[in-house]
């Protein structure tokens, strides 16, 4: 069942590009149509008309005008033509196939039969430190500390935040964390590509992200793309996509000091 879904996910996603291509090749063709037309119309109107002298029989000098055709240059002006076309086409593809890859992110990458059944709600860090609507939270913590330690991501304000909280109760007796330390940078638009694409990978998983079994530690990640959300744990440190997408943040952090 799995295999027949992929074949046809698989087949529209070929029928889509083909017929993307086919309307780019249309495209080029008018482009190109156009550029000839406009091209013979100069070269009809600007043969030269070239006084010529011709002597007749009689030895007289008569003074005359003939059409003379353009120079063969125009076999240069159709390479350049037939070029420009190819050029064209080629991006026109390109283009149309990077904004699809570019759409094809965050939660347009889940697969269908993902659901996030625990560590999904994220209301009681509301109170703590925003939340960002696109990004990612990684969180580490340890089984006998209230102490835990934040990675957090935010896409639309580019930014790359360490948080270090506190476990406690605010005055309603719920659990409450509060922040105890806090460090902010910047995130150039590289940068932000690089750490996107590495938490696509993950948002893509079709299985869950491998944890390194320890007892004494916990890790969490959330993937945040408005209402959508996917959120992986488990105990002792993250392993496989999540440890890459570990490590580029903790690359970019440290690049930056």
């Amino acid at each position: 069942m799995k295999f027949a879904e992929t074949t046809v996910r698989a087949t529209i996603k070929t029928k889509t590009l083909f017929s993307t291509g086919v309307w780019n090749a249309t495209r080029s063709l008018s482009l190109l149509a156009v550029l000839t037309a406009r091209s013979l119309r100069r070269r009809r109107g600007s043969r030269a008309r070239v006084k010529s002298k011709r002597i007749s029989e009689k030895g007289d000098v008569n003074d005359s005008l003939e059409w003379h055709p353009h120079p063969p240059g125009h076999l240069l002006m159709a390479r350049r033509l037939f070029t420009l076309f190819l050029s064209l086409f080629v991006a026109g593809c390109a283009s149309d196939i990077d904004a699809r890859h570019q759409r094809l992110t965050g939660a347009t990458l889940l697969p269908a039969q993902y659901r996030c059944a625990k560590f999904c709600a994220l209301d009681y860090l509301h109170s703590t430190f925003r939340v960002p609507q696109h990004g990612l939270l990684i969180a580490h913590g340890a089984i006998l500390t209230t102490y835990a330690d934040w990675i957090v991501v935010d896409y639309d304000s580019r930014s790359l935040t360490r948080i270090k909280t506190e476990g406690g109760n605010n005055s309603n007796g719920q659990f409450q964390p509060r922040v105890v330390e806090r460090s902010d940078r910047f995130l150039s638009l590289k940068e932000m590509a690089t750490v996107q694409a590495s938490a696509d990978r993950i948002w893509s998983l079709p299985v869950r992200v491998p944890t390194k079994f320890t007892y004494h530690k916990v890790w969490n990640i959330y993937l945040l793309d408005g209402e959508a959300i996917r959120s992986e744990f488990g105990p002792g440190n993250p392993d496989g996509l999540g440890a890459e997408l570990q490590d580029v943040l903790e690359g970019l952090w440290s690049g930056h000091q």
